[in-house]
């Protein structure tokens, strides 16, 4: 399921990655091949279209009462303070504002229906999503990893690539245990 923590930053992403690996290493014990992609998506909570989040939030039956007071909240000037220093307001040039408490509902708002498309599309690719992380996991036979996820990939990088979401190559990792 979903992982939601608020920790120092890289615990939650070092914890996901050791329990996606756990999942990976099991297949491997069991003998059944199979097939992962670890998607980082690039800068995500600043790169977020607003434009686009609204039409995600339209399209999920959000009130759009509730839709215009958060966006309100998002596009707020901030104030940054350290120590005892504070600075005048900051208007956000876009995006989301990762602190925020509602900011992982907006991005599961805009990354869920995704999701939702391709577990639908291809079951066997076993989407997941940990807030701007995503991942795949393929197993079966040889001949269906390499089909099912390659489609399964292609059709996620469309659907990004459409929601205007970046996906870092830096950061992308495929772990098989097939040659």
């Amino acid at each position: 399921g979903d992982i939601i923590d608020i920790g120092a930053p890289g615990v939650v992403a070092r914890r996901v990655s050791r329990k996606r690996q756990l999942i990976a290493e099991a297949q491997s014990i069991l003998w059944r091949p199979f097939f992962q992609l670890l998607w980082d998506v690039e800068a995500f909570y600043d790169n977020v279209n607003l434009l686009t989040l609204g039409k995600a939030a339209v399209r999920a039956g959000l009130d759009r009462r509730q839709l215009i007071l958060g966006m309100a909240l998002l596009l707020a000037p901030r104030a940054i303070k350290s120590g005892k220093v504070m600075c005048q307001g900051v208007q956000p040039a876009g995006g989301l504002t990762a602190g925020l408490k509602r900011a992982n509902f907006y991005a599961r708002l805009l990354l869920f229906p995704i999701l939702e498309m391709m577990h639908k599309t291809i079951p066997q690719a076993m989407p997941r999503s940990y807030v701007d992380d995503l991942a795949q996991l393929v197993i079966g036979s040889c001949d269906d990893i390499v089909s099912w996820g390659a489609r399964g990939a292609k059709l996620l990088v469309t659907a990004l690539r459409a929601s205007q979401v970046v996906i870092s190559p830096k950061s992308t990792v495929v772990a098989s245990s097939i040659d």
